[in-house]
């Protein structure tokens, strides 16, 4: 607790300034698009959090994990260093529930045995902000989006062109390289970079344990983005983003987890267009796209003196998208959203190893979808979204989901009261359809699996203080689950059973948040998340999942030359996995970062994580990297 009175002392020191001072800035407002609708984040109906360009070039983060792991009601964990499996817990719901977009595209793994996005190799030079819907949200994207979304939104080029430079080193030789130019005029505007990362990591089995070989992790990301407007109703876009990385890997957890010769390899090629067209002066608006996400993961064993089996694993698989979205402007304080969408999703693999071959041909599965969602804004004081969908899958047939979001602004007082009732569907994966029997142990796939459907509840209160330069939020939610599709197995006699709807999971809790301006020059963000995650058929705590999250942020401008950074967060207690198994203790960590403008072409730059070495799991007996040091430089012109 002591950590938490210095963070109290600290933001009342400057209490008075923040009381008599009127020239400090109110606070930014931030556009966001997620909800299929542009809008100001403070008139989103859902909890939303949105992380800005600004703050993670401020904050210095590479990886969106760094990102999004200090955000109230988002958990992540990692199974070792750099480029380890990385997954996204939102209010407490599996990391499978969440759905990621790419400026819309999705991104979530069509090999992966539960669809889940690995959030362990997205880097973040190309990012202007990162949008978190929290509750389901299937009404606007379908199945996958039950937890939540993560709409990442990628930066446009404007204005003259410009080149940057930047290159960093930091602990366990760990360097960095981008490179980026950027421009654009009325007509046409572009953003092209490259990023390539390598480090000897540390050993992803955890060195307490005597694991001493360390896990390299390379990363090579390409991205572009070309945006075309013939004139002010035509709009023409393509994004492209490729992402090459290879990993060495160990054979598990704890004791004699080391393996010299495991590796994995990844490739993810994300290709989107779109055409929008204005109509009838921009009261209509239409957007057909397309995209495909194209996934490929390859994992090699090789016998060593310790193991004498050998293995080799390769998935392939792709997601392919058609929509058709309208934007239709009733009345200024009335839009309707309506669309159809087309998606197609394959997957296959291949294993063989010491024990024999297993292979699942390509199989593939589509769903078409119909949505239709009516913003209303009622002189100012009410707002709210309600909607219905109905998806199609090719599998188990159709399911119907739907929203209802109002919420009431006070102006007089700077308050907003809002709530939500939502429910929400995750299909089933390829795989958890299809994959083969294994010959010795048992069936896995199960081609009658019904999706999993959830129910979100959700209200909370917005209050602005200050004349603005100060928010707080307090939102109570709630997450029911049925049909959780889980593998179901006997550990004793080593039999399958495959995957069943058997599951059943409720999460519920609160989420608190501060922000503001206490100088013209010092920002501040609170948060704390109080969280109760159960699976209810076994009645125990869902794994890896902390009844107790806070975090802290604190940066410091100096004229616009220099910034200065602090951050504190702290883990609760939680459990490594189902049954009550180990129980993984809560830790405090700290971080910060610096850096000084030299002149307008150039900048320097450190930062710091795990301040004070503090050791510990996210997963039980996998490393985590230790205090980090990180400098570099960034050249523009």
């Amino acid at each position: 607790m002591i950590y938490f009175s210095v963070i109290l002392i600290f933001i009342f020191a400057f209490l008075p300034q923040l009381l008599f001072s009127q020239e400090i800035h109110k606070l930014e407002t931030i556009i966001i698009s997620a909800e299929k609708v542009t809008v100001p984040a403070s008139l989103t109906q859902g909890s939303v959090n949105v992380i800005t360009s600004e703050e993670i070039e401020l904050r210095h983060l590479d990886y969106a994990k760094d990102a999004l792991g200090t955000l109230p009601g988002l958990n992540l964990t990692r199974s070792g260093g750099k480029g380890a499996l990385t997954g996204l817990f939102i209010r407490g719901m599996n990391s499978e529930h969440t759905l990621v977009l790419l400026d819309g595209m999705e991104l979530n793994d069509p090999t992966s045995s539960n669809r889940s996005f690995d959030f362990g190799h997205f880097l973040l030079e190309n990012v202007e902000r990162i949008e978190i819907l929290k509750g389901a949200q299937s009404l606007s994207y379908g199945s996958d989006a039950i937890a939540g979304v993560v709409n990442i939104v990628t930066k446009t080029g404007k204005g003259k062109p410009t080149f940057s430079l930047t290159s960093s080193a930091a602990s366990h030789s760990t360097f960095r390289e981008s490179g980026s130019l950027s421009g654009g005029t009325e007509k046409i505007n572009y953003f092209l970079s490259f990023t390539r990362e390598d480090s000897k990591g540390i050993s992803s089995a955890d060195k307490r344990f005597g694991n001493d070989e360390k896990d390299s992790y390379r990363n090579s990301t390409l991205f572009s983005k070309i945006q075309v407007k013939p004139n002010e109703n035509i709009g023409i876009h393509f994004l492209l983003n490729h992402i090459n990385s290879y990993k060495e890997l160990d054979y598990g957890a704890g004791p004699k987890g080391d393996d010299p010769n495991y590796d994995s390899r990844l490739k993810n090629l994300v290709l989107k267009g779109s055409l929008d067209i204005k109509l009838f002066d921009g009261k209509w608006t239409q957007k057909l796209s397309y995209g495909v996400n194209d996934m490929y993961r390859n994992y090699e064993n090789d016998p060593d003196p310790v193991r004498t089996f050998w293995s080799r694993y390769s998935y392939e698989g792709a997601i392919e998208k058609i929509e058709w979205q309208n934007n239709m402007v009733i009345r200024s304080d009335n839009e309707i959203v309506f669309g159809i969408e087309y998606e197609r999703e394959n997957a296959k693999y291949e294993s063989l190893s010491s024990w024999g071959k297993d292979i699942m041909p390509k199989k593939s599965t589509h769903t078409i979808s119909l949505y239709v969602q009516d913003r209303f804004d009622i002189k100012d004081r009410v707002q709210g979204i309600i909607g219905i969908r109905t998806d199609d899958h090719s599998r188990f047939g159709t399911e119907t989901t739907f929203r209802i979001a109002p919420s009431l602004s006070i102006s007089e007082t700077r308050t907003r009261l809002k709530g939500s009732y939502s429910t929400g569907f995750k299909a089933p994966t390829v795989y958890q359809l299809f994959a083969p029997a294994d010959p010795f142990m048992g069936p896995v796939g199960n081609k009658d699996l019904k999706p999993e459907k959830t129910k979100s509840y959700e209200i909370g209160l917005e209050q602005m203080f200050f004349k603005d330069r100060m928010s707080l939020g307090v939102t109570y939610f709630e997450n029911y689950v049925k049909d959780l599709i889980i593998f179901d197995y006997d550990p004793v006699l080593w039999v399958y059973y495959g995957f069943k709807n058997v599951g059943k999971a409720e999460t519920k809790g609160f989420e608190f948040t501060l922000s503001g301006t206490l100088t013209e020059s010092l920002n501040f963000t609170l948060g704390y998340t109080l969280c109760h995650a159960r699976d209810k058929e076994a009645d125990e705590p869902l794994p890896r999942r902390p009844k107790h999250k806070f975090d802290a942020a604190f940066q410091y401008r100096v004229l616009d030359r220099a910034s200065f950074g602090l951050e504190c967060q702290y883990i609760g207690e939680r459990y490594n996995n189902t049954g009550r198994g180990r129980k993984m203790g809560g830790y405090t960590v700290f971080g910060g970062s610096v850096d000084y403008r030299i002149n307008k072409n150039l900048l320097v730059f450190g930062r710091v994580e795990n301040m004070f070495d503090k050791h510990y799991y996210e997963v039980w007996g996998y490393g985590t990297e230790g205090r980090v040091l990180k400098g570099g430089i960034k050249l523009t012109f």
